[in-house]
């Protein structure tokens, strides 16, 4: 496999989007935050310069991430909400990503062949379905790009030196962290380059990144306190401090697990369950066989620099987004690998690479091999894009994949509900209480469903039974509260 540069790029950049063009086609998925970023945000319909203004004045749903907003509401304001230009432009900017990872490769390992490699596998890995295809998550896609042009900075600044490489690093870091907090850990991505550049880890480096760290510190305190006092940040109802870190390195071996194996793949996972206040005994033993399988990992590659800096990466860019205080609908999102996954790609490109060039013989056969397990990843991302067509497609797949799942479950009754199917979703709402009759998301989403279809006093009991199981979600389903009943009009 000898390649030229150019070439190998628009060959990895041209599998990518051969890749993600099913998605093309897809729409909003409202039920799953597209409707609270872009097409129910009145914050996005505003493209003048005091909306614009008012986008950086606070966080949206407890989190700062300005620039997905500005980029939404420059969209509308050409496109109004065609979904169409949505995708697309989330499709060009996971492509600008790829040729980032290109160039950043190309850079470190001064092989096109692995750079194509690594920007290939980036490229049409399904894991990153969920980044690409899922308009809300723009947020991956610009704050990577900014990440990457960071990183692709401050290599720069390791070969030819000048402060002003040091100083764009800066910019870009600060527009990564505007884009999606997860950025944070470019500092401790800039000393992995360090080592792999070969410096030695000193004062004189962590003195040198000061300045990182501080502005990802204050970012840190930043985001923790919007994010609780928007009520983001917390455990959950059942469990404590002691499950969320059994549940983050259980997630944290499935996201290394899913790297060679990227199936299935849902929109949510479920959480495991407890019994007598435990966790299984998989997530009681996943902090130690997380401590011991990239303990070994790391002795294995410790003379091999590439894999050392790769596992860090990987390491560095998911810990942070780990449920450690945050019990969200699901442990894992496949969205948070998205760049941390380069860590793993860049050490199997480099080793592909020297199996190729010691293969003699069987080189084609080396070369022949990689580029059927690329086109199997791309035929698998391009049916994972179909999943990500609508609300209903979405929450069906997810059912499917795990039964029972109330998130799933709810999901679909509500797609079908933003469908036009009213009756459909009512009965599956009905399905819903009929095996869980304590859930007041099922009673007000019936008490919609209900309304559609013009079922009045129906609708006036489930929203009554919602109200009495919890009183906080009236307002979500048009329901009206006691004192709101009290105040209509006698007839």
């Amino acid at each position: 496999m000898h390649l030229k540069t150019a070439p190998a790029l628009f060959l990895a950049l041209g599998l990518s989007f051969l890749a993600f063009l099913p998605s093309l086609n897809n729409g909003f998925v409202h039920t799953w935050d597209d409707s609270t970023y872009l097409t129910n945000n009145p914050a996005v319909r505003d493209f003048s310069p005091s909306g614009i203004k008012r986008l950086f004045a606070a966080p949206h749903r407890g989190l700062y991430k300005p620039l997905v907003l500005l980029s939404f509401s420059a969209e509308y304001k050409l496109f109004g909400l065609n979904p169409k230009p949505y995708h697309l432009d989330n499709l060009l900017l996971h492509l600008a990503n790829c040729a980032l990872v290109f160039l950043l490769a190309l850079r470190m390992t001064a092989r096109p062949e692995a750079a194509f490699a690594v920007a290939a596998l980036f490229g049409v890995h399904p894991m990153h379905v969920e980044s690409v295809a899922w308009i809300a998550e723009r947020k991956d896609m610009l704050y990577a790009l900014f990440y990457l042009l960071a990183m692709s900075a401050y290599w720069r600044y390791l070969e030819a030196g000048g402060r002003r490489f040091l100083a764009l690093t800066g910019v870009c870091f600060a527009l990564s962290l505007l884009s999606k907090p997860q950025g944070i850990s470019l500092p401790l991505t800039l000393l992995i380059l360090d080592y792999f550049k070969g410096r030695r880890i000193a004062w004189e480096l962590l003195r040198e990144k000061l300045f990182f760290f501080a502005m990802a510190a204050a970012f840190v305190m930043f985001t923790l306190s919007t994010a609780s006092s928007a009520k983001v940040v917390h455990l959950g109802e059942h469990f404590n401090e002691l499950h969320a870190v059994q549940i983050s390195f259980r997630s944290l071996l499935i996201y290394l697990f899913k790297v060679f194996v990227p199936w299935p793949l849902t929109a949510v996972y479920p959480y495991p369950e407890l019994k007598d206040g435990l966790l299984p005994l998989s997530c009681r033993l996943a902090p130690f066989a997380a401590a011991l399988v990239f303990g070994a990992l790391f002795y294995a590659f410790r003379k091999n620099r590439a894999a050392v800096c790769g596992l860090a990466f990987f390491l560095a860019t998911l810990l942070p987004v780990l449920p450690w205080l945050f019990m969200a609908p699901s442990p894992m999102f496949d969205h948070y690998s998205y760049l941390s996954y380069l860590g793993i790609f860049l050490p199997v490109s480099v080793w592909l690479l020297k199996a190729y060039d010691n293969a003699g013989r069987l080189a084609p056969a080396v070369s022949g091999l990689f580029f059927a397990v690329l086109l199997a990843c791309a035929a698998a991302t391009s049916r994972q894009a179909l999943v990500w067509k609508d609300d209903v497609s979405l929450w069906t797949h997810a059912a499917r994949h795990h039964p029972g799942y109330l998130r799933a479950a709810v999901g679909r009754a509500e797609g079908l509900r933003l469908g036009g199917d009213c009756l459909s979703s009512a009965l599956e709402y009905s399905r819903i209480i009929e095996s869980k009759p304590d859930v007041p998301q099922a009673y007000g989403g019936r008490a919609l469903a209900f309304s559609c279809l013009g079922e009045n006093e129906a609708a006036r009991a489930d929203c009554a039974r919602a109200i009495q199981l919890n009183a906080a979600i009236a307002a979500d389903y048009n329901c009206p509260t006691a004192s709101q009943e009290e105040q209509k009009p006698a007839r």
